[in-house]
């Protein structure tokens, strides 16, 4: 029996580990807090169209590598209109679009989503809340927006998905009139500034991301609590010192949750660090399981 769990135990870690593993290459601005929410608010056309006013629209974005399902999410307005629960998916690394009223909207691209109660000109506070009541985004534009044309029908873009929408220098008006719904958002610092007196978005250094940096062991059924003692570990092969900044860990099946590993955090040439479900809120289910580093 003893020899039947030691040879079990060597497949799942020369087997299942090494599968689990895929790399995450998020490009991350030093100067800007980041967000801790994997679905954001990536653009707002509060002012509608060149068609009406009334076509109003607004766009989020996946940043996880996971399909996930919006059933039981909420996009609230601090006065109460517009207020939206969601249905559907959205998929990985991708947009989801809710238009007001009906799919007139964008003619050229189709909703997912038909929503009603317009957005104030002169601003709101909106909040993006899980099923779990949690706010998980936040942009409050109640003394204003913080980017956007009402004149030219310019919409108001996200500048880097993974920082806060709460922090004003991360938005800017689009480049063109209309926006780019369902699709990246205005690449501004190519094409010049824009008259206006927002600041200009600094280019974004290319982040070369270590390889080497493992999950290494887990514990999915502990003795005791599951809450207290599960834990993961991970290892790092390389020789030398690696920061796991803005690294990020997420589960793929059942209810999932988003790890990211705080600023500085650093493990040591050929050391380990074990995180346990306390800190990351990562659920290891006792069945089945994947893991995503």
């Amino acid at each position: 029996m003893k020899r039947l769990f030691i040879f079990c135990f060597f497949l799942f870690v020369f087997f299942f580990i090494p599968f689990c593993q895929t790399g995450i290459n998020y490009l991350i601005s030093s100067e800007l807090t980041v967000d801790s929410s994997y679905i954001v608010i990536n653009e707002i056309a509060w002012m509608g169209t060149e068609t009406s006013y009334n076509d109003e629209w607004i766009e989020l974005y996946n940043n996880s590598f996971s399909d996930l399902e919006l059933e039981g999410w909420k996009l609230i307005a601090e006065d109460g209109t517009p207020m939206i629960s969601f249905v559907g998916k959205i998929l990985a690394r991708e947009f989801f679009i809710l238009e007001r009223t009906d799919d007139k909207t964008l003619p050229s691209i189709e909703a997912n989503l038909i929503y009603k109660g317009a957005l104030g000109n002169k601003g709101e506070s909106l909040k993006l809340i899980n099923p779990q009541g949690e706010i998980v985004n936040k942009i409050d534009c109640s003394s204003g927006w913080f980017a956007g044309d009402n004149l030219t029908k310019q919409t108001m873009e996200r500048i880097n998905p993974l920082v806060s929408g709460n922090t004003p220098n991360n938005w800017q008006t689009s480049q063109r009139p209309g926006g780019s719904p369902k699709a990246k958002n205005s690449q501004l610092a190519e094409v010049g500034p824009l008259p206006s007196s927002e600041p200009e978005p600094k280019p974004e250094p290319e982040i070369q991301y270590s390889s080497g940096i493992i999950i290494n062991e887990i514990l999915p059924s502990p003795e005791g609590p599951d809450a207290e003692k599960e834990w993961i570990e991970i290892f790092n092969q390389n020789n030398k010192k690696i920061n796991l900044s803005n690294w990020q860990i997420t589960d793929t099946i059942g209810k999932t949750k988003l790890f990211t590993f705080s600023e500085e955090t650093v493990i040591e040439a050929k050391g380990y660090l074990v995180l346990d479900r306390l800190t990351t809120k990562i659920t290891l289910n006792n069945s089945e399981d994947a893991l995503n580093l």
